[in-house]
């Protein structure tokens, strides 16, 4: 995408009454213009997300001052499990070590940051301690969604989609091990549980968000209902 063609973007959000825009890819901080777009959508009154693997140029324009509070409202970082050879197996070498790295800066520098789970069979079993992990980090919300069906997605999605039953299983353990943070919540995609499901049930110790498609249809706490 040309710096024109983003621009077209940002005008037309504005037209359309968008609140929010999310830089994703791919890794979006390798365009050379990253830092440009960004500033230009923070400037027209845009919230701005990016979604990064915490790939080093992201790091080190946050660390040059490009990019960070001053024009990041959220930043979600793909950490799958925390098995560093799993990781690196599923997004190349020095995935794992990259993602760390860039959790870090984002709590040191007070970026609001959150981590984004794919759900494939191989880290189903680590996601409990992933959920204490990001709770004890600062993270926002962990938000766990199936596989894409593009690029490696694709072929991760062949062998390791997890059946419903492996996915109860693992949310009943996992609810059991998330920290009390009250700003701390747990988003699944609800192609994971059926409707009616008594998970998404009030749970004491986590928040739980129904994701329907594109839309957060709404957020269950310990005391209140509430939406996104």
């Amino acid at each position: 995408m040309s710096a024109k063609a983003f621009a077209d973007v940002v005008t037309w959000c504005l037209r359309h009454h968008v609140g929010e825009i999310t830089f994703l890819g791919g890794e979006p901080s390798l365009h050379p213009a990253f830092p440009e777009m960004v500033a230009l959508a923070h400037s027209q009154g845009l919230a701005v997300r990016v979604v990064t693997n915490g790939a080093r140029r992201f790091r080190r324009l946050v660390e040059s001052g490009l990019i960070g509070r001053c024009n990041l409202n959220r930043v979600a970082v793909s950490l799958d499990t925390l098995d560093e050879t799993l990781q690196d197996a599923f997004r190349g070498r020095g995935a794992w070590q990259d993602a760390m790295d860039t959790i870090r800066l984002l709590r040191d520098r007070s970026i609001l940051f959150d981590i984004n789970v794919t759900g494939v069979r191989p880290v189903l079993d680590g996601i409990g301690a992933l959920i204490q992990f990001a709770n004890e980090a600062g993270c926002r919300r962990v938000n766990v969604h199936w596989p894409s069906s593009i690029g490696l997605g694709a072929q991760l999605a062949v062998d390791h989609i997890p059946d419903r039953e492996e996915w109860h299983g693992l949310v009943l353990m996992a609810t059991k091990r998330v920290g009390t943070r009250p700003d701390f919540f747990v988003e699944i995609e609800r192609g994971f549980l059926g409707e009616g499901d008594p998970l998404w049930m009030t749970s004491p110790i986590c928040r739980y968000s129904r994701m329907a498609g594109p839309i957060a249809a709404g957020c269950w706490s310990t005391k209140t209902a509430w939406h996104r």
